[in-house]
């Protein structure tokens, strides 16, 4: 049986393969900041995007309760600006959620494009 974090990992590889073969820039995996991280960082056009990815290997799981909790996307809205920052980032941005449903060896890819917008005042 496969750890969470081996699950986690190889769910991450295949979205960031499965971006790159559809026109995405990988810049960043796994990129972290204390005490922060984003999954894949990558850039679409003109567009950088700030991509949190999740994977599940059960498929009984419910996907519609895969939702972010406030406090992790306040935390990925605070390492996207501080990842801006040091690359002095001054265009577009969005955030997306991709969600990996796996059973033996099949993937259910599910990418929802600008999920969320954390707005002027924050998450």
């Amino acid at each position: 049986m496969s750890s969470p974090w081996s699950v986690g990992q190889e769910g991450e590889q295949y979205a960031a393969q499965r971006l790159y073969t559809t026109g995405y820039l990988i810049l960043e995996r796994n990129w972290r900041s204390k005490p922060y991280e984003v999954d894949i960082i990558a850039r679409v056009t003109d567009v950088l995007v700030f991509i949190e990815v999740k994977t599940r290997i059960d498929p009984g799981y419910d996907i519609k309760r895969w939702g972010m909790s406030q406090a992790k996307k306040r935390s990925l809205v605070n390492a996207s600006y501080m990842y801006m920052e040091e690359v002095c980032w001054d265009g577009e941005f969005r955030f997306d959620i991709i969600t990996l449903q796996r059973w033996e060896e099949e993937w259910k890819f599910t990418h929802y494009a600008d999920a969320f917008f954390p707005g002027l005042k924050g998450i």
